[in-house]
């Protein structure tokens, strides 16, 4: 009954999640590559952000100069091809770097930003596009694109081909840089030119965005710059964990304070949702698109800089494969007359994977408090990240020994086993005396079948008297202990990057998906069933371990002591076989390493629960056979006078 308990109270709790998760499948595939782009072999180096925080000093207030009515600013067109091959870094394991950026003249934007290391699946190799969507890429801006800038009262749009790139490459220490100027002029003659340069370093996911603004026009200028942000990537499989995040930090905190928004509650409404602007005693940190395994991150290195703010945007109208994104806006920005004393905003932007080792071992994103951007469902909310992070580091230290996150799952089954080993042998001897006792409990509700707070107190003296105490459910806590280590891991395993693309062996190559040992479709295109499409997600694939699952389940319940008359044994029948079809069901669409974990666990459940029977059984027999003395049989408490019972 404990372990049917204690799988309820987990199936229920994954099955309040499973309606946040399951959404309706979003299209998977990754943008294709540019043509003409040359072959990426991965590298292998270790990220190494150098990314530092600037304190900029507050800008005076400028006196803007008045306008004479009709006046027109206009940009000056580009003669850089739409086409234009403005690339940084490189996806070259031999050199260095983590990222290859593609740069577009159109808003002087990011076409698309792709990883070395990592690759869109286990089949497909082209190298995974965290930034840009060519499929659609002429529907909105692309990604970190000036839109627009204002001024002298007129908005000039800045999301064309009218950015140039310089032919001088700006120098950067082990790295490349790339400079795009847009120049405006008003009625002809030159107004301002906005300097917008890129950097990249080898070793590191950070690509640096500033902006040099220079005033032609021989007064002083105040002008608001508006960028087209970051758009999430597109979804990881079968479930929705695409979300935005932003982080705040008052002047009293040393580290920032997170808060994400989810996709739900951006595209239900057209109209965009404005973040927290930064005051002097709040500065807006950092603002993150992300999806379950990657994201990027957009951070002012100047986090108080006056005037700049945030906002999250639906893209298109389509309410199912919507997409949004986290767009910037810096206002009342005062450029003075002097040509050699340009303005300048500066930003370190993060493109790269959702890796807990990463975001904690640099010092910069510990600061940052990066880590935020990694999910783990609804473990905050059970206070369970601590205990998140210990199984997540066991299973760290066991792959480093065996290098195969398969075996160090399983490994790990065996570790968690042993330590509640003590606990569940208690829990399955209690649960063993239960049931003998079952008939002996009966009786005594026959006896006072009439008066319930008699048959309160006789059962508690029943259970006193056979050494149960006085709530004889207390025995099945130990089975309950395990369940905090069952969402930790669900959370942690979930979540963890590591198990993206990690083999186990044969059909088990990615512990992070699903296994399909015969997928006939992609996620995308799998089909719901009926009432049950919300919990279970789309199905495209035939997965073996979830079948294996509930074999291991249904013989470790039927090793289960239950009572072997009465009500309650119809019931748990019942449940055991409900049970078992529901945690089928329940993680058929799970990531692999998850259920490899839970089917592993019941399995040597399996074996446990037969060894402590066997003990149990050997030890009934040395008591008949007089080798162990043995335990007195105690009477039933007597049933008390109804005129006691008055009195």
């Amino acid at each position: 009954m404990a372990l049917v308990a204690a799988m309820a109270f987990f199936g229920l709790w994954m099955a309040w999640l499973g309606p946040m998760f399951f959404q309706p499948p979003q299209p998977t595939t990754q943008p294709a590559q540019g043509q003409g782009e040359p072959p990426a072999p991965p590298a292998a180096t270790q990220p190494a952000p150098t990314a530092t925080q600037s304190d900029q000093p507050e800008r005076p207030a400028v006196a803007t100069q008045s306008v004479a009515p009709g006046r027109i600013v206009a940009v000056v067109p580009s003669t850089q091809p739409d086409e234009a091959d403005l690339v940084l870094g490189s996806l070259e394991e031999s050199d260095g770097y983590l990222l290859r950026v593609l740069l577009t003249p159109r808003g002087a934007g990011v076409r698309s930003a792709q990883l070395t290391e990592y690759f869109r699946t286990t089949r497909d190799r082209t190298h995974y596009t965290v930034l840009g969507d060519e499929a659609r890429q002429s529907e909105w801006p692309a990604d970190l694109a000036t839109t627009e800038v204002r001024l002298r009262d007129q908005a000039v749009p800045l999301s064309g081909p009218v950015w140039q790139a310089l032919p001088e490459r700006p120098a950067v220490e082990n790295g490349q840089g790339l400079t795009l100027v847009a120049r405006l002029t008003e009625d002809g003659q030159p107004l301002l030119d906005l300097h917008k340069t890129f950097t990249l370093t080898k070793g590191s996911y950070e690509l640096g965005v500033s902006y040099r603004l220079v005033n032609r026009s021989g007064a002083p200028l105040e002008l608001s710059l508006s960028d087209a942000g970051l758009t999430v990537p597109l979804q990881e499989g079968t479930r929705d964990e695409r979300q935005l995040i932003w982080a705040q930090k008052p002047k009293d905190r040393e580290t920032p304070e997170s808060k994400p928004i989810g996709r739900a509650e951006v595209i239900k409404d057209p109209k965009e949702v404005k973040l927290p602007s930064t005051t002097a005693d709040v500065g807006l940190v950092w603002a993150a698109a992300v999806n379950k395994f990657f994201g990027a991150v957009v951070r002012p290195l100047d986090p108080r800089q006056r005037g700049l703010t945030f906002s999250a945007v639906a893209l298109g109208s389509d309410q199912e494969h919507s997409r949004f994104r986290v767009e910037w806006k810096a206002e009342g920005i005062a450029v003075p007359a002097d040509p050699n004393a340009p303005v300048e905003l500066a930003f370190s932007d993060f493109i790269g994977p959702k890796s807990r080792k990463l975001f904690t071992e640099n010092k910069d994103y510990v600061r940052l408090n990066y880590e935020k951007l990694i999910s783990y469902g609804s473990c905050a909310l059970c206070m369970f990240e601590p205990l998140i992070g210990l199984m997540l580091w066991l299973l760290d230290v066991l792959h480093f020994v065996v290098r195969n996150y398969g075996l160090a799952i399983m490994i790990l089954v065996g570790v968690v086993r042993v330590l509640l080993h003590p606990l569940t042998k208690k829990s399955q001897m209690s649960m063993s005396k239960m049931s003998k006792l079952q008939p002996k409990m009966e009786e005594i509700k026959k006896q006072y079948a009439n008066d319930r707070a008699e048959q309160n107190k006789a059962m508690a003296e029943f259970y006193r008297q056979q050494g149960l105490g006085a709530v004889p459910i207390l025995g099945c806590a130990p089975m309950l202990l395990q369940m905090p280590i069952w969402v930790a891991l669900w959370g942690g395993l979930n979540a963890s990057i590591e198990l993206r693309h990690a083999p186990f062996f044969w059909w088990i190559n990615d512990l992070a998906a699903p296994d399909a040992l015969y997928a006939w479709t992609t996620p995308a295109q799998g089909f719901n069933l009926p009432l049950i499409g919300g919990m279970l997600g789309p199905v495209y694939a035939f997965n073996l371990l979830p079948v294996l699952l509930m074999i291991a389940m249904l013989f470790q319940q039927m090793l289960t002591p239950k009572p072997a008359t009465g009500p309650s044994a119809g019931q748990q029948k019942f449940m055991m076989y409900f049970m078992t079809v529901f945690f089928g069901v329940l993680f058929y669409n799970m990531p692999s390493g998850l259920t490899l974990y839970v089917m592993a666990s019941t399995a040597v459940g399996v074996g446990e629960q037969y060894v402590i029977r066997k003990h149990i059984r050997e030890q009934e027999e040395a008591e008949a056979r007089g080798e162990l003395p043995k335990k007195k049989e105690r009477p039933l408490p007597a049933p008390r006078s109804r005129s006691r019972n008055r009195r």
